[in-house]
């Protein structure tokens, strides 16, 4: 549905074609590395997801900032950007060698701020800067984050006909793959998709 509305309803410039390519194929790759660390460590699955919090409101409203302020309580834990777009580790890179992920984030970021120099000012961002979770949820394409980015109407009445069950109970099992990494900790989690999903969170 998600290509279909891409090839048909968003005219999609040879940039944008680039673009939104390495986007799914991104997403599609981190879904099989996940899978296959499951295989390796089924205990992933196991991690208890207790009691986050979610920050939610309408954009502009201070929900980045205070999302940023409350991940740098050392209790807390908090996606960060690297995790969330390269969510696994370069396994064809020599043992011992440097993980280069959020160099090569930083990079992105930067060709993104040449392209938009407004959003660095208005949602200032580093491969270390704390993630939304429609980052997260799109890698299962239920996300508001590819509707606000495109225009991909007949995609968005998809959405909301299916809703975002499928993309939350997704969104729990990543971040148990994350905190069978970091450690235990209280996850604080900001989206203004969460608005429009309450009821799929809660159930989850």
């Amino acid at each position: 549905m998600l290509v279909e509305s891409y090839n048909r309803e968003a005219e999609l410039s040879l940039f944008g074609r680039f673009a939104t390519r390495w986007d799914l194929l991104r997403f599609l790759t981190n879904l099989l590395e996940l899978r296959a660390a499951e295989h390796r460590d089924p205990a992933i699955l196991e991690q208890a997801i207790d009691r986050p919090i979610f920050i939610s409101g309408l954009p502009r409203s201070g929900t980045t900032f205070l999302h940023n302020l409350l991940a740098q309580d050392p209790d807390n834990l908090a996606p960060l950007a690297r995790e969330t777009v390269y969510q696994c580790a370069d396994r064809r890179r020599p043992a011992g060698s440097r993980d280069r992920r959020a160099e090569k984030l930083d990079r992105h970021i930067a060709a993104f701020a040449g392209l938009a120099p407004e959003m660095s000012q208005i949602h200032p961002m580093t491969a270390y800067s704390a993630q939304e979770c429609t980052e997260i949820t799109a890698h299962v394409f239920q996300s508001l984050r590819l509707d606000t980015t495109h225009d991909i109407p007949s995609y968005r009445r998809w959405l909301d006909r299916t809703g975002h069950l499928t993309a939350y109970r997704f969104h729990k099992r990543f971040l148990q793959h994350l905190q069978r990494l970091k450690g235990p900790g209280r996850w604080v989690l900001k989206c203004p998709d969460h608005l429009f999903a309450l009821e799929a969170l809660r159930e989850v």
